[in-house]
């Protein structure tokens, strides 16, 4: 007997390979999205001293000003 709403094609076949890939990057979406977000984090602070020499410099104190 089937299920009242149930459709008799979805509860019979199994989802293609291409299905679960797309399910399986579905949920790992929170995961990676953290990663990205963590190592753009870790880069800009890497990057700080190196952006602080450039820009603070005194050949370039004239353009503060401007």
């Amino acid at each position: 007997m089937m299920r009242r709403g149930a459709s008799p094609q979805l509860g019979t076949r199994e989802p293609s390979t291409h299905r679960w890939a797309e399910v399986e990057d579905f949920v790992d979406l929170p995961q990676l999205r953290d990663k990205h977000r963590d190592l753009k984090r870790d880069a800009a602070i890497a990057s700080l001293p190196a952006f602080a020499a450039v820009w603070d410099n005194p050949d370039d104190e004239v353009c503060d000003v401007l």
